[in-house]
């Protein structure tokens, strides 16, 4: 037990910045917001993970909101019938982009997540 306590001391003095939780450090936007989207068609069936991801069949719109980049560049994060959530950037083709331009923004520090219960 005592071990394991100095070791986890250790972790904490050497990785300060060590950050869990995040899936990147950086996300490509249509605008400082994040608000502007991107149209998105999916090309293939995909089956989320556990609740921070979408699930979606060939053929759905899926409105893309950020893009991850930097650390991890595979997901995108968007909305499909008011579900929010990342999936693979290869399941999709972007079709209609409504932002003139994207900005490159540093993630949050750290995410959280809020429960109500029924």
């Amino acid at each position: 037990m005592a071990q394991n306590r100095f070791l986890w001391i250790i972790i904490m003095l050497f990785i300060p910045n060590l950050t869990v939780g995040l899936l990147s450090d950086y996300k490509i936007c249509g605008d400082s917001e994040c608000e502007s989207k991107f149209s998105s068609s999916a090309v293939r069936d995909h089956q989320g993970q556990d609740c921070r991801f979408l699930t979606f069949r060939t053929g759905d719109t899926i409105s893309v909101y950020h893009k991850l980049t930097g650390r991890r560049d595979d997901l995108w994060a968007g909305t499909m019938d008011k579900q929010f959530g990342y999936f693979p950037k290869d399941a999709v083709q972007e079709e209609q982009v409504y932002a003139v331009t994207e900005r490159v923004l540093q993630t949050q520090v750290k995410e959280t997540v809020t429960f109500t219960r029924v």
